[in-house]
């Protein structure tokens, strides 16, 4: 491996430990969930509103300590399972111009405007199909309205699905982030998502949210993100 790899595989290093990272923190989501969950079931009873009220306390206090970097974070309950809440999202927000945070407003009625039909999101179908998905950018249409990567970690209590944790990355930032570290190379490059869509890039002519499929296919990908490091000259 050349040094001028090794410094594009530094980059992508740095992003790993990072989304690792968030990831131990949707972990600790997770846990706070089961544990909720089982007092429930020791009860006797089914879980409601009441039962996961203290993870909001655990959300506002991760979003405050992560900045502007990270746009929100929650739990979205799998269908019927809070009693007397069929479809639920525990999900609170940090506006950039708001110093707290505060829960997503949406609706779980079809026949609302403001339904967010969350089930059939991207990230929620991977990470309940694959257990843990890094999905994006795209455009938060039901939140920030921004460019946001999401990741995505699958719940199973007693053997069944109960929802997904997550937390969304402003793409936009983290673009800001990266391409301070990508600059710092001898030579172009750009970070891509698994499709090949740039997420940041020192190359005018490769700019955020262009392709860059089948570029170099065999260069290293992320474990945890599926994202490449390509030199770009």
């Amino acid at each position: 491996m050349s040094a001028r790899d090794t410094n594009l595989d530094t980059v992508l290093d740095d992003l790993e430990l990072l989304v690792g990272r968030l990831f131990d923190f949707l972990e600790l989501v997770r846990q706070e969930l089961y544990a909720r969950l089982e007092e429930a079931d020791a009860a006797g009873g089914a879980p409601t509103l009441e039962t996961i009220s203290g993870l909001a306390r655990v959300l506002q206090g991760r979003l405050a300590l992560e900045g502007t970097l990270v746009a929100g974070a929650g739990i979205s309950f799998a269908p019927d399972v809070l009693a007397g809440s069929p479809r639920h999202m525990e999900w609170w927000t940090r506006p950039r111009e708001e110093a707290r945070s505060q829960p997503l407003p949406v609706s779980y009625d079809p026949q609302s405007l403001s339904f967010y039909d969350y089930l059939e999101a991207e990230w929620f179908v991977c990470a309940r199909d694959h257990g843990a998905c890094v999905v994006g950018p795209y455009v938060d249409a039901f939140g920030t309205d921004e460019d946001v990567i999401t990741l995505s970690l699958s719940c199973l209590h007693a053997g069944a699905f109960v929802g997904v944790c997550s937390l969304d990355l402003r793409a936009g930032e983290l673009g800001v982030r990266v391409t301070r570290a990508l600059r710092e190379l001898d030579r172009g490059a750009a970070l891509v998502n698994a499709e090949g869509r740039v997420i940041a890039s020192t190359v005018v002519a490769h700019l955020p949210g262009s392709l860059l499929r089948d570029l170099e296919p065999g260069r290293r990908r992320g474990e945890r993100t599926g994202w490449s490091v390509l030199p770009l000259d």
